[in-house]
């Protein structure tokens, strides 16, 4: 529809001889920030010095030139100070996309704005040390619509995700895990394995106290510097971790292109 807001402004310019290039005017149609202003606005301030008028005055002037408006696109085009709006016609424009859907089925609105290009969309980068929350569903459901979105206009796109698998934060579930853990695993438990982790975290910050902090910091020096048993747990719970996280992906239908480690960066 700015197609047409910028083909009606460039007819009524060109006939008040106001001289305004294509791109300019292209770029000065705005979106206003409620819908109650109109959907599309052209604002007058910067033709004021040119006309040698009041916006106000200029914006009336376009309006009157513009004559009615086709009611199968607006509903009215107004004048608010030195703003002309245009408010588009909800109804037609709601039996347009409802008519297009029906006629092209999967292919509306496809195009190939995209073609040739390649993006990465990354998500839903969790901590290991914890089941995926509400808020990953979020960014699962953005990160994947958006790539389907670009997709549908002919991109190219590696969807990625960075687990963040390394840091006090990992230590705490592993220092839990070590105290408390008694060799329990998700199969005896028969819970899924990141809710399996992530209740050893929970555990930890029930339990926290000063000697418990200092003994994470103490975890991950000796993660830092490669102790064996201490990337053994580490190995250990962060495929727990992941092979829960595996599960909801596949639940959500989501596939990663490319996977990324904290701990190999």
């Amino acid at each position: 529809m700015k197609q047409v807001v910028f083909n009606i402004l460039k007819k009524a310019l060109k006939e008040l001889k106001v001289k305004i290039s294509a791109i300019e005017l292209w770029n000065v149609i705005s979106v206003p920030p409620t819908t109650d202003m109109g959907d599309f606005a052209f604002p007058c301030f910067f033709l004021s010095e040119t006309l040698k008028e009041d916006p106000h005055e200029i914006a009336l002037r376009i309006r009157e030139t513009i004559g009615e408006p086709n009611a199968t696109d607006f509903e009215d085009i107004q004048v608010s100070g030195p703003y002309v709006n245009f408010i588009l016609n909800r109804k037609s424009m709601a039996r347009e996309v409802v008519w297009g859907a029906i006629t092209w089925k999967k292919k509306y609105g496809k195009g190939g704005l995209g073609k040739g290009k390649k993006t990465m969309v990354e998500f839903p980068s969790p901590n290991t040390n914890k089941p995926l929350t509400l808020g990953h569903l979020r960014n699962m459901s953005i990160g994947e619509s958006l790539s389907r979105i670009l997709e549908f206009n002919g991109e190219k796109v590696i969807r990625a995700n960075l687990n963040n698998d390394r840091g006090i934060h990992i230590c705490k579930s592993m220092l839990a895990y070590k105290k408390w853990g008694k060799e329990k695993t998700p199969e005896k438990k028969k819970e899924k394995p990141d809710h399996f982790v992530g209740d050893f975290y929970v555990m930890f910050e029930k339990k926290k106290s000063k000697k418990l902090e200092w003994e994470a910091q103490e975890l991950l020096q000796k993660w830092e510097t490669g102790d064996k048993s201490t990337l053994y747990l580490w190995k250990l719970m962060n495929d727990w971790a992941l092979e829960g996280f595996a599960e909801t992906y596949k639940t959500l239908g989501i596939k990663h292109d490319i996977t990324f480690y904290e701990s190999k960066i």
